[in-house]
């Protein structure tokens, strides 16, 4: 029986990779964004509205000073 919970402290560094992230300027997507530039990824979010990419770049770039993110707009 498994008991233990997942939490965002069970993910390791992930410095030095890199991650596509369709969907992420919401919901989970926006903070799987979040949580892995954190860890030390290069996310690439790919976006349909270049306000809400933008805004999920801000709020991504603003607490951690040494993430990388792009976005790519797609229809």
């Amino acid at each position: 029986m498994l008991t233990a919970k997942f939490s965002v402290d069970n993910i390791g560094s992930q410095q030095d990779k890199t991650v596509v992230i369709t969907g992420g300027t919401s919901g989970i997507g926006q903070e799987t964004a979040i949580i892995l530039a954190a860890k030390g990824a290069r996310v690439v979010l790919s976006a349909r509205n270049t306000t809400k990419a933008h805004a999920t770049m801000a709020r991504v770039d603003s607490p951690f000073a040494s993430m990388m993110v792009r976005a790519r707009l797609t229809n």
